[in-house]
């Protein structure tokens, strides 16, 4: 048994509503650098984390459906090629030429390109600040590389064993458990707050819960838990915005550090889910049409460079503004001129290296069908 999928999509092709919750995740994140303190933001970045996961092993699971296997070396091109071209023309070069006229580390710097800097602000704040002003939110993109990266390697192990559902499944139940974990022991001590919020053992239970959320997905389009199609009602919606919205009442902070992300994933995981199960009925043909609108799908689709740029560019241009105008007009006019950077950078980087990688995956598919042509 097969069940499909009737989620809109956007004009490349990905799920709308995810593109739209991505908007969200940003806007808050870009919101609480460059606007307003008072935003959550740190939510923000755990939504990503749910999308990330989940998204991430969709398409694993998906490939392992279609082709019966794993091609890791693939997979690390496309995350390079997704990555790498705004990483280097928002974070690399401007911390090359601002090197030339301030100190920067060569260790931190390189801590950001390899993934690993989130380590660094936990164990050496001093040397992690030693970089490009406003750089630090590559933290997070350290957190989802590493696990990425593990899981990778453990799903190429695993792809072609008859147990790799339940390997995933596995993968998921052990990141969450060991990442509630992690917290609940680092907030019984305040020299832990840091640990709490920047590791990788500490965030993972977000990638592992939109992780579980794809593969109980999975499970479902073939006949499994069919009790996950009652995610479809109209009230789901609801629930998911009543679990994000009380998260941000939780207090004190050590409830906010091991509650309420927990609360704020399982609402954008809710809403993925909703998205992608068959609705009908009013609340579904208003929900499909308010992500669809084309503003909210244009930030979810640049949302990675507008998270890059956001805060390096509000360091740079937060205290001119604040110069010729209202300190309340300087941080709004902050955060638009940062959005629409980061659009920039979308259009002018992601979308033809995103071309060209899909030229070369066509191109590598035309010399395989040739290859077994010939050998026909």
């Amino acid at each position: 048994m097969s069940t499909s999928l009737r989620a809109p999509v956007n004009a490349v092709g990905r799920f709308a509503h995810v593109d739209a919750l991505r908007a969200f995740a940003v806007l808050v994140v870009v919101g609480q650098h460059v606007v307003y303190r008072g935003l959550p933001g740190e939510s923000g970045v755990t939504v990503f984390f749910g999308i990330s996961g989940f998204i991430i092993t969709w398409l694993m699971l998906r490939e392992k459906s279609a082709e019966g296997g794993f091609r890791v070396g693939a997979f690390y091109f496309r995350r390079i090629v997704k990555l790498a071209p705004p990483f280097l023309v928002i974070i690399l070069v401007p911390t090359l030429v601002y090197g030339l006229v301030e100190p920067v580390a060569a260790p931190a710097v390189l801590s950001q390109v390899f993934f690993g800097y989130n380590w660094l602000l936990i164990f050496d704040p001093l040397l992690a600040s030693q970089v490009l002003p406003g750089t630090i939110v590559v933290w997070s993109l350290a957190v989802e590389e590493q696990f990425y990266i593990a899981f990778a390697l453990i799903w190429l192990a695993v792809a072609r064993t008859r147990a790799w559902l339940e390997w995933a499944l596995g993968v998921a139940v052990a990141a969450i458990v060991t990442g509630i974990a992690v917290r609940i022991v680092l907030v019984q001590d305040p020299a832990g707050y840091y640990h709490a919020r920047w590791g990788t053992d500490a965030r993972m239970d977000a990638i592992g819960i939109g992780v579980l959320a794809a593969v109980a997905l999975f499970a479902w389009q073939r006949g499994s838990l069919p009790w996950l199609a009652r995610l479809a009602h109209p009230a789901t919606p609801a629930v998911a915005v009543a679990l994000y919205c009380g998260s941000l009442l939780i207090a004190p902070v050590q409830w906010e550090l091991t509650v309420a992300p927990i609360l704020q994933v399982c609402g954008a995981v809710l809403l993925i889910l909703y998205g992608l199960l068959p609705r009908q009925g009013a609340v579904a043909g208003a929900f499909d049409k308010g992500v669809s609108w084309r503003p909210l799908q244009l930030v979810g689709l640049a949302s990675y460079s507008i998270y890059l740029i956001h805060y390096p560019l509000g360091t740079l241009i937060g205290a001119p503004l604040e110069a010729v105008m209202p300190k309340v007009l300087a941080n709004l006019a902050t955060g638009v001129i940062a959005v629409l950077a980061g659009v920039a950078v979308y259009r002018l980087v992601e979308v033809p290296a995103l071309a060209w990688r899909k030229r070369r995956e066509r191109a590598r598919a035309a010399r395989s069908a040739h290859v077994a042509a010939g050998a026909g």
